[in-house]
């Protein structure tokens, strides 16, 4: 497969990838948002407190994994990121114990996880093009032609009526 230059910001990273890191945090804060108006939670005058940015990053990591797992998505199970529910039984432990005052952003282990396994195995642009998480494969060159040939060789009279080719193919 030939190789193809990718689009770079001033600093020499792909401009798909900082697009899709920035939509990603503006995702991430609106599902935590949402979270937390739904609770009743929102710091802020009324509350007199503060989320710790570190059981935010917690809770936007955690809310990732359940947006995959109602899509019916488990490829991040299958790399060993945990499931929703475990996520969230031990941020809830974690909470309780009450560490997250001390704790250093830089230590929120399941957020450093699953950005990286986000931008490594999501289409970077999939939700600005198609509105979707697009999971990418790691299969062969040759396994993927096999798959699009079978199904344009299964579908090649319907692809010709589309395409107002009238020849029997």
């Amino acid at each position: 497969m030939a190789a193809t230059a990718l689009a770079t910001d001033s600093h020499g990273f792909p401009a798909a990838k900082v697009r899709a890191i920035q939509r990603t945090a503006e995702a991430h804060a609106d599902l935590v948002a949402d979270e937390l108006d739904k609770l009743g939670s929102v710091p802020g005058a009324d509350s007199g407190g503060v989320f710790p940015a570190a059981f935010l990053l917690e809770l936007a990591a955690i809310l990732q994994l359940l947006a995959w797992e109602r899509a019916g998505l488990t490829a991040h199970i299958e790399a060993g990121l945990p499931s929703f529910d475990a996520a969230r039984h031990e941020l809830r432990d974690r909470r309780q114990r009450g560490h997250w005052d001390t704790e250093p952003v830089g230590q929120t282990l399941l957020f450093g996880r699953v950005l990286p396994f986000l931008l490594n195995a999501f289409a970077w642009d999939g939700p600005e093009l198609l509105q979707a998480d697009v999971l990418l494969n790691d299969a062969d060159d040759d396994t993927e032609l096999d798959a699009i040939a079978e199904f344009l060789f299964a579908n090649r009279h319907t692809l010709g009526q589309i395409l107002g080719d009238e020849t029997d193919a």
